[in-house]
């Protein structure tokens, strides 16, 4: 049941946030962080995995401190990082949101996009890394393939992962413009590379009632990902989930999993399906 829940969090795992027995206590199955070439946190990913079976996905994102913007760096800085995480963390995501603007996006034109997750591919081979492709979180479906927008002259190729990611921020649980951001994206992504494979939800703003509930039966073996911002210090501390109940003092019931033990047996284990291993 846990593995469908995760966090995102600071990965520095010494600020006094992000503790993983404090962590565990949220019952959720994984984190989402921010790789950085400044601060090295296997210690902190071994506990976690170890300790509590808490996995880990590492994100690169814009900051000079992580992936960074010069493309020609790209490639050394992805080896680096696998030299150091490479036996420890087989989640990997490169770019975050690039259609969208936004304080966390990274935005780009999709030839950018698609030279990235080539690159990502390359250097995390599928047999041994699973690949996630970056969140998108403007709910516009056309971006990843009209050529007439400025974006450039190609269309997303998400041939290169094994996962899709959907950031569902504006929306609200069990209405249109929801429902048909997961089945317009669904449609898209099988026409591009991306068929039969699962998309997640790395990032929902957990602050929206209900929201939890809605993504876990709505989409397709996501392990969802809540958004930790707006909290106090302490509050942080317990890594604090809203999500229209006391904030992580009860994951599961806030993430409305309770409501799976009303479900028969065979419903229950197509719904808890493990996340999605690395195609051999």
């Amino acid at each position: 049941m846990s593995e469908f829940l995760g966090i995102n969090t600071a990965g520095d795992g010494m600020s006094g946030k992000a503790v993983p027995r404090q962590l565990a206590e949220t019952n959720a199955g994984w984190v989402r962080c921010v790789v950085r070439r400044n601060i090295d946190i296997s210690d902190w990913i071994r506990r976690l995995d170890q300790r509590h079976s808490i996995k880990t996905l590492l994100i690169g994102d814009s900051s000079d401190t992580s992936l960074g913007t010069d493309e020609s760096e790209w490639g050394g800085r992805m080896e680096e990082f696998k030299a150091r995480y490479g036996d420890l963390v087989k989640l990997w995501q490169w770019g975050n949101e690039p259609d969208h603007d936004g304080q966390a996006s990274w935005k780009m034109d999709r030839p950018t996009v698609n030279r990235l997750l080539k690159l990502g591919r390359e250097v995390f081979p599928q047999n041994e890394f699973t690949l996630v492709a970056p969140g998108l979180a403007s709910g516009n479906w056309l971006w990843l393939s009209d050529l007439t927008d400025g974006n450039g002259a190609e269309v997303i190729d998400f041939s290169p992962v094994d996962v899709l990611d959907l950031h569902p921020y504006a929306k609200f649980p069990n209405t249109p413009p929801l429902i048909d951001m997961f089945s317009d994206y669904r449609r898209e992504f099988d026409r591009l590379g991306g068929a039969g494979k699962p998309i997640w939800c790395t990032e929902y703003d957990s602050r929206t009632a209900g929201m939890g509930a809605d993504l876990l039966t709505r989409a397709e073996r996501v392990a969802v990902m809540c958004w930790d911002s707006g909290m106090t210090d302490d509050e942080a501390l317990k890594m604090g989930i809203i999500d229209g109940l006391d904030r992580m003092n009860n994951f599961l019931d806030a993430a409305g999993l309770v409501a799976l033990a009303s479900l028969d047996e065979l419903s229950a284990l197509a719904l808890l399906a493990d996340l999605p291993e690395p195609v051999a």
